[in-house]
């Protein structure tokens, strides 16, 4: 136990690595003489309490802004997302033709079992450049990372938000379809990137925060990345709310779903903030274990806010939602078929 210095650095430590039961002695100090406040005379006992009051201060306030929503936020994505529709000839061009061919969308029905599911498709050729990426190894090492912020446009503006980057996709599925890139050239993965897809949700929370996996959606595996969706589109309601549901557990307000139909996929809910990071990440060490090791074959969808939940006194509290989308291969046998048999399709 310290109240000093020492404290403060422990707590800045936890800040960024998780502190569990500790198991031995890390550190050991005995008053010895000088080593004491109380041999010090008051105006140095003052300086140096309020030194070490400014160092836990300094962490509070780091800590705070690590949980703050910046209000104003939503409202600059929107404002930028305009803009570029604008004034970005390759994004006006591309969501001018999106709107163009969601009018010729048509809606599948699906029957499996007792489940039905309804498919909303449409064509969308500008999409190709992305569905298309070579993904493997040779090309990844041949081509630069378009991503990282000399090789993108220079049309291309961004909002920053913590370490990560906001830019319009100027390829997009959606009307309001947004990437969010790290701004390091570090590679894709959800590992310890969990939390960050929920800062990300709270701070734009119209839009559905959206992850691929290095080996099953991503266009560029060597770049840390997330995707986002305008929550208009609805796309998590067919898996978020009709849940063929087995409960995996009910613990502490967590709330874990499997769904094994057409999709398999597993759901998790909680007002908790931390009951559902902790909860991906166990759900994350079980599928990684199949994977021995490796990046699972995963794609995951995170929101904020499209549902409240009661507390008792009748208070209602805004709720954390997660889909984790299981994947057998990254891309059907169909997109590699030749001649009527190929069909250009990636899902992610």
């Amino acid at each position: 136990t310290s109240y000093g210095e020492d404290y403060a650095i422990g707590l800045s430590i936890s800040r960024e690595y998780t502190i569990g039961r500790i198991y031995d002695v890390i550190y050991l100090c005995r008053r010895w003489e000088g080593n004491s406040d109380a041999a010090l005379d008051i105006e140095k006992i003052n300086r140096n309490n309020f030194y070490k009051d400014s160092i836990r201060t300094w962490e509070l306030q780091a800590r705070i802004r690590m949980h703050s929503i910046d209000e104003s936020f939503q409202r600059l994505v929107n404002e930028m997302i305009e803009k570029q529709k604008k004034d970005w000839k390759l994004a006006k061009k591309n969501y001018k033709e999106l709107e163009q061919n969601l009018k010729k969308e048509k809606t599948l029905e699906l029957k499996l079992g007792g489940d039905t599911k309804r498919v909303r498709f449409f064509p969308n050729p500008q999409r190709a450049i992305s569905t298309m990426a070579q993904t493997d190894s040779q090309s990844i090492q041949e081509r630069p990372c378009f991503l990282c912020n000399d090789n993108r446009s220079a049309e291309q503006t961004s909002l920053s938000l913590g370490h990560y980057e906001v830019c319009l996709n100027p390829y997009p599925i959606f009307r309001r379809h947004l990437t969010i890139i790290e701004e390091e050239h570090t590679p894709q993965t959800i590992k310890n990137r969990f939390e960050d897809m929920l800062f990300l949700a709270e701070n734009m929370n119209e839009f559905l925060i959206l992850y691929n996996g290095p080996e099953c959606g991503a266009s560029a595996p060597d770049h840390m990345h997330f995707q986002a969706a305008g929550k208009e589109e609805k796309i998590a309601n067919p898996f978020g709310m009709t849940f063929i549901s087995d409960m995996l557990s009910s613990e502490d307000s967590v709330h874990s779903h499997l769904e094994n139909g057409f999709t398999t996929s597993i759901g998790i809910s909680s007002p908790n903030r931390r009951g559902i990071i902790e909860m991906f990440e166990y759900l994350y060490d079980k599928i990684v274990s199949i994977y021995h090791d490796k990046e699972p074959l995963i794609n995951v969808i995170a929101w904020y806010g499209l549902e409240t939940v009661n507390r008792t006194g009748g208070d209602e509290i805004k709720q954390w939602n997660c889909i984790i989308f299981l994947r057998s291969k990254h891309r059907p046998e169909c997109y590699y078929a030749q001649g009527k048999k190929g069909l250009l399709i990636s899902p992610a």
